[in-house]
């Protein structure tokens, strides 16, 4: 996937063609316990992935972040979990298709 950006914001595009159930990327990072959460957005940002009722993995730096990028949310995501931390296509995505996901913000 490719960060976009245009007038009206952040995308991501597929940079070459998925197939449905294809994984598209795997969650990593340290785990943040849920009662340590504020203090991680407060530092970081509000970038994580709530993989228990208790903890999140989150990327350990800001830095990290803008190194791996993020993925943006979709009310119609195209791209989804295949357990707690695989991203998976929900379907097949064209070269070029916005591929947006329904995650990654917390609270």
């Amino acid at each position: 996937m490719q960060r976009s950006v245009d007038p009206t914001g952040h995308g991501l595009f597929a940079i070459r063609s998925v197939r449905k159930g294809e994984i598209i990327g795997r969650f990593g990072g340290r785990l943040v316990p849920a009662d340590s959460i504020d203090a991680y957005v407060a530092k970081v940002g509000k970038f994580g992935h709530q993989t228990h009722p208790r903890l999140y993995v989150c990327p350990e730096t800001a830095d990290e972040i803008s190194r791996i990028r993020a993925i943006n949310h979709s009310c119609e995501p195209t791209v989804g979990l295949s357990d707690a931390l695989t991203l998976v296509a929900m379907q097949h995505i064209v070269a070029s298709e916005e591929g947006p996901v329904e995650l990654l913000i917390t609270q």
